[in-house]
């Protein structure tokens, strides 16, 4: 069983590719709500889970690709939201499931099976904490205008709300703990932050008899070396992995960054130079290749 855990923000990387080579009939993507947030009306927001829908619906099932819901409500002055039709309309579906206190895995299972999706997907955490992010004065910062890339510098303080009510999701728990290899799918330093948070996962992670992998990004965004430096570390790939260490056995990392093995010694993982060259089908098919090797070896 091969599990990948998935945030959907570094989503310059060949996700499709990779999973349309591994055996469906015995892998799992679970969405990490590391960058779910509430609106000031109260909708729940999970840019992980509309980034993985998005790559998981076939051509065919595509919908809502505009933005009209979110101009009318504009219009009326009710709230302003620059996501589109279907975004929203997974999020309003999602914050009512969530109110009425349903099993979030039988919403994944429903949204899977209405729009085609031939993986199997699973949520993380039930019910999915909320990423606050205060600034200067404790000013609560609008997350979706940090993760746009906006008021990344008045960020001094990160948390999630309820993350104390959060319980890992027992098919999720099930799944994990028989995995052979767990993939962390080129997550960021918030989504390493966010696994490390919660204790009962991160104490699983630890003492996981297969092999957890992690697949660096290609480079560090703004807002990844902000929570790298409030969280102490060098905001830099190194800072990274040494961050993330203790619940991985091996990272997988850009082979022009063979440095990145002389600078890290001192840690027991093991380093996995692969090409990331993602311009030509050609460098596509031997990062895929890379992958795979590590992944069914």
């Amino acid at each position: 069983m091969i599990t990948i855990l998935f945030d959907g923000v570094n989503s310059d990387f060949p996700f499709l590719k990779v999973l349309k080579k591994l055996p469906r009939d015995s892998l799992a993507i679970v969405n990490i709500p590391s960058y779910d947030y509430s609106t000031d009306w109260g909708i729940h927001v999970s840019p992980s889970l509309n980034c993985l829908l998005n790559y998981l619906i076939p051509s065919r099932k595509r919908i809502g690709k505009g933005f009209n819901i979110a101009r009318i409500f504009k219009k009326l002055n009710f709230m302003e939201l620059k996501l589109t039709d279907f975004e929203l309309a997974i999020s309003l579906l999602m914050t009512i499931w969530l109110r009425s206190e349903l099993p979030l895995v039988t919403f994944f299972q429903k949204l899977a099976s209405s729009l085609n999706i031939r993986y199997k997907i699973l949520p993380l955490l039930d019910p999915p904490p909320l990423l606050v992010m205060k600034g200067v004065n404790g000013t609560r910062l609008d997350i979706y205008q940090v993760i746009k890339g906006s008021l990344i510098d008045e960020i001094k303080e990160i948390y999630y709300h309820n993350l104390d009510k959060s319980k890992i999701v027992e098919e999720t728990k099930n799944i994990l703990e028989e995995s052979e290899k767990i993939l962390l799918f080129s997550v960021s330093p918030l989504s390493i932050f966010f696994l490390r948070s919660i204790g009962s996962l991160k104490k699983m992670l630890e003492k996981h008899k297969g092999t957890i992998i992690y697949l660096l990004p290609r480079a560090l965004k703004d807002l990844d070396k902000k929570i790298l430096s409030i969280l102490d570390y060098s905001n830099d790939l190194y800072g990274l992995v040494r961050m993330s260490y203790e619940q991985v056995d091996a990272v997988i990392f850009d082979e022009k960054q063979q440095d990145l093995i002389s600078e890290l010694s001192d840690l027991k993982i093991t380093f996995y130079p692969a090409s990331y060259e993602f311009e030509s089908a050609n460098g596509v098919n031997v990062f895929v290749e890379n992958v795979l090797k590590i992944l069914l070896d």
